[in-house]
């Protein structure tokens, strides 16, 4: 009997890439769980993640269940809860740094019950750690880890990424950039970063907030984390520049209140938008005594969304080829072996682009 994988959120942005994902490579039943299932060739039922006999109703018989349902901002734990309860190992695209800590205090419970947790299985921390170990390997320390996102506009994110956006925006982060900015608000620091053709130079913003503050010093012991993200259009980003520092005033508007425009902000973009995007994380250290700069690229010429739910993937791989590190707990992004991400990704056609310093043979 084939293993059952249900995706909760399946037919959100990164769902559909999920669910896509899981079907073309994997023989695994795939179940797709959210308010309002689509009209696709899987199975599909209806699911409402902050409660909790829904939730046990979608995980009925499931083997995996993946959380791609944010925001995961100030969300409760009902998924995770549920599916410890009933024995069915859990995975997550979350990336935000409460929610990693709220997950981690699981441990025990996932534990006694025998199932396994993986969670921030996205571009932080899961991609960010396995490609800073990759890179580590050129260097005698690290001293850096940034981590950036560029993503394409041709196809509108659900309103989940916005919330996620909008709460960021303004609001104070923990900080351990190198930039030596003055200001700890979400989206601010504004950047240009070279990516590698076809996405080219974008203008990118400090979000703040995430799950690689923690998580990538505990792997590498870099002293300055960062992650930043922009879109290909820079007039949109500085729009969320502009409202980053209305809401890091006392004025501060709701997210609720901004979501419409965002939305509507946003299908306006879309309309002369690429389906390109990429993630690069570059690593700064010494070498011999000098100061070097390494960087890994991955790139999707085409359905840039792909890129963030590679992770999620191999982790359902991982589960059921029993090749994680421990049987049960919340197991931490480690597990996710630079080859391993090398590899996956290459085989779902996206390029993976390295480039070293002058300085490194």
């Amino acid at each position: 009997m084939k293993k059952r994988v249900v995706v909760l959120g399946g037919s959100g942005f990164f769902g559909e890439h999920l669910v896509a994902d899981l079907m073309r490579r994997s023989d695994v039943h795939v179940v797709s769980a959210s308010r309002r299932p689509s009209e696709v060739g899987h199975e599909q039922v209806t699911c409402h993640v902050a409660d909790p006999a829904s939730v046990a109703e979608a995980l009925h018989a499931a083997d995996v269940v993946v959380h791609c349902a944010g925001p995961f901002q100030e969300a409760p734990l009902t998924v995770l809860d549920t599916a410890i309860s009933m024995g069915v190992d859990y995975v997550d695209i979350s990336e935000d740094r409460d929610y990693a800590q709220a997950v981690e205090r699981r441990h025990t419970y996932a534990l006694a019950q025998g199932v396994k947790v993986l969670n921030g299985c996205s571009v932080v921390p899961a991609i960010s750690i396995a490609a800073a170990r990759l890179l580590a390997n050129d260097l005698d320390g690290v001293e850096s880890v940034r981590t950036f996102a560029a993503p394409g506009t041709a196809r509108t994110r659900g309103p989940a990424m916005f919330s996620t956006l909008l709460w960021l925006a303004g609001r104070g982060q923990p900080d351990l950039r190198c930039s030596g900015a003055r200001t700890n608000r979400g989206w601010s620091d504004p950047e240009w970063v070279s990516f590698p053709p076809p996405v080219g130079r974008r203008l990118v913003y400090w979000a703040g907030g995430m799950a690689d503050v923690d998580a990538v010093p505990a792997v590498t012991s870099a002293r300055c984390v960062e992650f930043k993200a922009g879109s290909e259009h820079a007039w949109l980003n500085r729009m969320m520049g502009g409202l980053s520092r209305w809401q890091g005033t006392r004025a501060r508007l709701r997210e609720s209140w901004l979501l419409p425009a965002a939305l509507t902000v946003s299908r306006v973009a879309g309309r002369w938008g690429s389906d390109h995007g990429a993630v690069m994380v570059e690593v700064a250290g010494r070498r011999s005594g000098r100061q070097v700069t390494t960087s890994m690229a991955i790139i999707a010429d085409t359905h840039g969304g792909r890129i963030p739910v590679v992770p999620a993937a191999l982790a359902v791989e991982a589960l059921f080829d029993d090749s994680l590190p421990t049987r049960a707990g919340v197991i931490a992004a480690t597990w996710l072996q630079p080859d391993s991400l090398v590899q996956g990704c290459r085989a779902r056609g996206l390029r993976v682009v390295r480039t070293r310093s002058p300085f490194i043979v």
